[in-house]
């Protein structure tokens, strides 16, 4: 599994190229001994998972930044960053904390397509989201939570049609 962060959860000092790279799942040379035995190995084991993470940027449109510190990225590029690193990590299932909070429109984009694609290609995808345009662009069916227990299960359809929902969503 591999998640995001609602408050993006990157690390700010480092350049974006890093924190993809850092995302990564089978990482050769993670284990020191690993380093030392076949340095080569691990050597071209790193290109392999750069090039990756340049060519999810390039998805995007932001390779020209993967040296810039992600600090200095607009909130919604760092957004897109925290997805593609959850995307380096191969899980099978993707979950998603509030993707959209905080984002403009051609971020929200950007991410709907970054998601479909995650889903067209096998994984699982968990979103945690108030956005309902959003989830109702992307989910088959989606769970209603409310203080923490599940109030209601269905096509997202019919959970906005659903009066009672409605009230504990915005208040009577």
């Amino acid at each position: 599994m591999a998640r995001t962060w609602q408050n993006v959860g990157l690390f700010p000092e480092l350049s974006v190229l890093d924190n993809l790279v850092l995302g990564a799942r089978r990482f050769f040379g993670e284990y020191p001994w690993q380093s030392l035995l076949s340095p080569r190995a691990t050597r071209e084991g790193g290109r392999r998972v750069e090039e990756r993470a340049l060519a999810l940027l390039a998805r995007i449109g932001l390779e020209r930044r993967a040296h810039d510190r992600v600090g200095d990225l607009p909130f919604g590029s760092q957004k897109l960053v925290g997805i593609l690193r959850a995307l380096m990590n191969e899980g099978s299932v993707l979950l998603l904390d509030e993707p959209m909070a905080g984002v403009q429109e051609d971020v929200h984009r950007q991410i709907r397509a970054l998601v479909q694609e995650a889903a067209q290609g096998g994984r699982g995808v968990i979103l945690v989201e108030h956005n309902v345009g959003f989830v109702r662009d992307l989910c088959d069916r989606a769970l209603f939570l409310s203080g923490g227990a599940i109030v209601a299960a269905g096509t997202v359809e019919e959970l906005t049609r659903d009066p009672r929902l409605t009230d504990i969503y915005f208040g009577s």
